[in-house]
């Protein structure tokens, strides 16, 4: 008995728990989820097999016989900053040994494989995720509390099980964070390279990254100003002695020079880092077959035929009330071509439990830790960013248009940054209990995100979460057309 009580007593044990707990809620999306409903999946998998198909690894400027009725033009467009997920899985599909092809049943297969491919890197994310969060906090009730948390985000869990780059986007924006605070406690030149690593993969993985990534990298010149030196001439000493360590620093030289190559080679081509469709092709071809470029001219049309009315803007606080809301929904929750939000009352307490634990963070924050503190600072600022600058700047610019305006609140978007928003929440709330009941305090917080998470999906009747979804549709729809005066069928119509 007591042999039992203490391997239950282990973090170890509880970690290895919650870890297969999460995979199993991947997997039963794996199995049981339409893949087809999962965001942009026609886009990421068509840029995947655009890879697989065509020779080399530069960008592709044709498309292969997978997909005849798209046109080249749809891969080139956003293919020009955000290939390296397509690129590395693309090219690995050639080791598939069930087929890739064209056909019914090599399809599935080449779906299923690039699916585990995808369950994997949540699977990294994770354990850089754990490693973070060791380095932040040494009470173990916290860093379990934290991956208690992370585990049982159902978008999360739901993401990892589809073919989509923000899996790998994720983990280089952990990993580049756990290498940078690791830097900043010893100045160690090896973790520098590989936060330059992480910060090259990301900048080729996905453009919307951008921001947290050059933030990440002012801290890290910041914190290592005197210290360059010191790092430079460690580097030196594996060159003379040849340590086995150079193979990094030839890792972080090739992801330099493919930055330089596709940067750079945007600007030498295009005059601009990021080349839109009618740069690349002509307004006649990018109109009739890229569909972004068909949406922007949709919303000219919508614009031109002035269909609005003069409307009262919502004003920064109650939009920024507004998008929380939005992204609350869109975390606990799973968005997608089928999505599934938990009941009201459940949401309003994840609100609770997020916002109090802000709060709490804020006024009980332990002053000797620099790294928690620096985890907030750089989480506020990306979320302000990706909030103000990206979503508010959207809805200010096409309010009247109901089907854009609120295009990119997804919450995955928040993801890059939702490991320092846990650590500072979970910091937050185990900062005002005693010793003695923290640990009752984080059970209770852990067994509310477990009990409200993935279960409530899965007891939910798949026919009821439609006629759910539906209502909700509903409701937005009679909103809409209340408010703005217009028909929103006829709105969304020219956005198809």
């Amino acid at each position: 008995m007591n042999n039992l009580f203490n391997f239950f007593s282990q973090q170890k044990t509880w970690l290895w728990i919650l870890g297969m707990y999460f995979f199993i809620q991947v997997f039963y999306f794996f199995f049981t989820f339409p893949l087809q409903t999962a965001p942009d999946y026609v886009y990421h998998y068509t840029q995947i097999m655009n890879f697989f198909l065509n020779s080399g690894i530069s960008l592709p400027t044709a498309g292969g016989d997978f997909y005849p009725y798209y046109h080249p033009v749809y891969y080139v467009s956003g293919a020009q900053n955000s290939v390296l997920y397509h690129l590395f899985f693309g090219k690995l599909l050639h080791l598939n040994i069930l087929g890739s092809g064209s056909e019914i049943h090599e399809i599935f297969n080449t779906e299923k494989l690039l699916q585990v491919l995808n369950i994997i890197l949540s699977g990294v994310y994770l354990v850089f995720f754990w490693k973070l969060c060791q380095i932040i906090f040494k009470s173990k009730t916290t860093q379990l509390l934290a991956f208690v948390v992370q585990t049982n985000l159902l978008m999360f869990s739901f993401l990892a099980a589809t073919i989509n780059y923000d899996n790998l986007a994720n983990i280089c924006a952990v990993a580049a964070t756990y290498f940078l605070f690791k830097n900043i406690r010893n100045h160690r030149a090896i973790d520098a390279v590989w936060f330059g690593i992480f910060l090259c993969i990301g900048f080729l993985t996905k453009i919307s990254l951008l921001p947290l990534l050059l933030l990440l990298g002012a801290f890290f010149c910041w914190e290592n100003r005197k210290f360059f030196g010191i790092q430079f001439r460690e580097v030196v000493s594996w060159f003379k002695t040849k340590s086995k360590k150079l193979w990094i620093v030839v890792l972080l030289c090739i992801g330099i020079g493919a930055n330089i190559f596709m940067w750079g080679g945007n600007v030498f081509r295009y005059n601009t880092p990021v080349p839109g469709c009618d740069m690349i092709f002509s307004h006649e071809i990018c109109a009739k077959f890229n569909p972004i470029y068909k949406k922007g001219l949709a919303i000219q049309e919508f614009q031109s035929e002035k269909l609005k009315k003069e409307m009262t803007v919502l004003s920064p606080f109650k939009f920024i009330a507004t998008w929380a809301d939005y992204y609350t929904h869109k975390i606990f929750g799973i968005f997608s071509w089928l999505s599934f939000y938990p009941p009201t009352w459940i949401l309003r307490v994840f609100q609770f439990l997020f916002l109090a634990g802000i709060v709490l963070g804020c006024l009980r924050f332990q002053r000797k830790n620099k790294l928690l503190k620096y985890a907030f600072f750089i989480a506020l600022a990306y979320t302000l960013f990706l909030a103000f600058y990206a979503n508010y700047k959207t809805y200010f610019q096409y309010e009247h248009i109901p089907w854009y305006s609120f295009m990119g609140w997804q919450g995955r978007y928040l993801f890059p940054v939702i490991a320092l928003w846990i650590f500072w929440i979970a910091g937050g709330w185990m900062s005002v209990f005693p010793k003695k009941w923290k640990t009752s305090v984080a059970i209770l917080i852990g067994l509310f995100f477990i009990a409200s998470s993935f279960p409530v999906y899965f007891f939910t009747p798949k026919l009821e979460r439609i006629i759910h979804l539906q209502k909700l549709e509903k409701q937005h729809t009679k909103k809409l057309e209340e408010k703005y005066g217009i028909e929103v069928e006829r709105a969304e119509a020219l956005g198809n």
